[in-house]
């Protein structure tokens, strides 16, 4: 299992609680709003999951990341017309209405819900699984996964 963020300190906690859980966890300090990327090969994670977290340029990559059949498990904050809704102030890291699926278009939409899920003090959020389809090329040109020799 790999775990990537930013925040050397979150890492930290992650890579503690899961040595005390007996979990093996590669934490990995990258910064993912750079021309870098996903610092992993093409076509290696069966699940990926995504929180709160919203970088428009990463999902081709993210996309890519799936091996045939992955899966994507993505949470984001949606644009909420609440004045004092929850999360982010700037419009730029929420999602407007049915936006999320359309940044994965070679992907099979298997659930997708927006809303508040919660009560009134959450916030609005878009939830997306989807499924990198299984065949050795799909609509999106996304290349197989190579076999390892």
């Amino acid at each position: 299992m790999v775990a990537i963020d930013r925040d050397p300190g979150a890492l930290a906690l992650l890579a503690a609680a899961a040595r005390a859980r007996g979990l093996p966890v590669q934490p990995v300090r990258a910064d993912l709003e750079t021309p870098h990327g996903i610092p992993a090969r093409t076509g290696v994670f069966a699940l990926i999951l995504v929180f709160r977290f919203l970088f428009r340029p990463l999902a081709p990559a993210i996309a890519a990341a799936l091996r045939p059949g992955g899966i994507l498990l993505y949470e984001t904050f949606l644009v909420d017309p609440r004045p004092d809704a929850p999360g982010p102030h700037n419009p730029a890291f929420r999602l407007r209405a049915g936006e999320l699926p359309r940044l994965f278009p070679g992907l099979d939409v298997l659930r997708y819900a927006e809303g508040v899920f919660g009560g009134a003090a959450s916030p609005a959020l878009a939830r997306l699984v989807a499924r990198r389809p299984s065949k050795p090329a799909d609509a999106a040109g996304i290349p197989p996964a190579r076999s390892e020799p």
